[in-house]
């Protein structure tokens, strides 16, 4: 685990890296993943960069709502804040509002944005989680398994000297399996009309359900029993399932 890359007289924070590396591939693969998209790619390009100013707006939001008890008992915890930390459900709803504004001004299908956008959104999401796990944030579960990891004293967060879950890398495999299948379902797809959106959010939010039972970082806020995530992934697989439901409602009440 490498928190801060040093080359030469310049440090760079790993989670800063991987980010950078994670957005220009996200972007890359939403432009150019579909070879029958060529006619829209610049409008892909630029709805990307929308949800993109989006993403990280509702990423930084949702992560200071959920840190809100502690910044009310130590307020200079807030510049802390302010300067590190994101969730991911945050940026996902806030980058869905970033594509919403581009499509509302430029008159574009929403549908065929979303589906090239979120088929780049797995790809981006490793290279996060593959800072997440060099900077030593959203660690597992104590667990003394084939899969365990121990993070050094000078991870930021984890605690070191302790075998863990590696929730971080389990993500990583996770969001490789689903980009394959959703890059399957959208070329196979002559009009995807959201599917790649729709079952994005069914599998994601069961994945990431499952993901949160192993997370140890218990300071991320909890709603009774279920983590603040959890009960955002419900509601994520719920608007997925409900999405390819009107998807195929319409589509028999049009032919």
């Amino acid at each position: 685990m490498f928190p801060i890359i040093k080359l030469g007289p310049v440090s760079i924070y790993t989670y800063t890296l991987t980010g950078l590396l994670g957005i220009f591939f996200g972007i890359l693969v939403a432009v150019f993943g579909d070879p029958k998209d060529k006619p829209i790619r610049s409008d892909i390009f630029y709805c990307s960069l929308y949800a993109l100013i989006g993403g990280l707006a509702g990423g930084k939001i949702l992560y200071l709502i959920t840190i809100l008890p502690q910044i009310f008992e130590y307020p200079s915890l807030l510049k802390v804040a302010l300067q590190s930390g994101m969730v991911f459900y945050g940026g996902l709803i806030g980058g869905i509002f970033g594509g919403l504004l581009y499509v509302k001004q430029y008159k574009v299908d929403f549908y065929k944005m979303a589906d090239n956008i979120i088929l780049g959104l797995p790809i981006g999401h490793m290279f996060g989680r593959l800072g997440c796990y060099g900077a030593g944030c959203c660690y597992g579960k104590p667990y003394d398994g084939i899969f365990s990891v121990i993070y050094p004293k000078e991870s930021l967060s984890a605690p070191p000297g302790i075998p863990l879950h590696p929730v971080p890398l389990y993500e990583v495999a996770y969001n490789a399996v689903l980009f394959i299948l959703l890059l399957i379902i959208k070329r196979k797809s002559t009009d995807s009309k959201g599917l790649v959106l729709w079952v994005y959010l069914i599998l994601y939010g069961i994945g990431r359900f499952y993901f949160e039972t192993l997370r140890y970082d218990v300071e991320r806020g909890y709603i009774w029993f279920l983590s603040t995530s959890q009960w955002i992934s419900i509601f994520i697989v719920l608007a997925g399932v409900s999405g390819i439901i009107y998807t195929r409602f319409r589509k028999s009440i049009t032919r």
